[in-house]
């Protein structure tokens, strides 16, 4: 159980890869709400990252190679805020692709300057929604397999 919160705060796993070991182990609805809440909790640490010490290694060159790298991928996906603001910032997590996660919401929300509860809330939903519908459906289908 222990590694469900660990792996659900580490960057390209996040919780939504958590929510296939929390069925299969046999846990619940409860424990996905848990693992939402706390993969939400990165945005702040994404934030205080940004905010602090991304000044600071942004000098180096490995830093700014893999910060423009990150920041060209993120802003194709810009197109969901533009289009439908804070809601577009909920559809950006909720979409089950990679690139998509809490990580790259709370970078691509710094770096358009979005309203940061506003923008918390949106990630908490499209997370809180993206694992709640994946628990659900991996529940239905191994309850459909058991059956046959």
């Amino acid at each position: 159980m222990l590694l469900w919160y660990v792996l659900s705060i580490l960057p390209f796993y996040e919780s939504r890869y958590v929510v296939p070991l929390i069925v299969v182990q046999g846990g619940g609805i409860i424990d996905v709400v848990l693992v939402s809440l706390l993969n939400s909790f990165v945005f702040f640490l994404v934030l205080l990252f940004l905010d602090y010490f991304h000044k600071f290694f942004i000098r180096f060159d490995w830093y700014r190679k893999a910060f423009d790298f990150f920041e060209c991928r993120i802003m194709k996906n810009k197109k969901y805020i533009d289009r439908y603001g804070y809601i577009g910032l909920t559809l950006f997590v909720f979409l089950p692709i990679p690139v998509t996660g809490v990580y790259s919401a709370s970078i691509l929300s710094w770096i358009l300057k979005l309203d940061r509860n506003k923008s918390y809330l949106s990630i908490l939903l499209g997370v809180l929604a993206i694992n709640t519908l994946l628990y659900l459906s991996l529940k239905g289908f191994i309850i459909l397999m058991v059956q046959r």
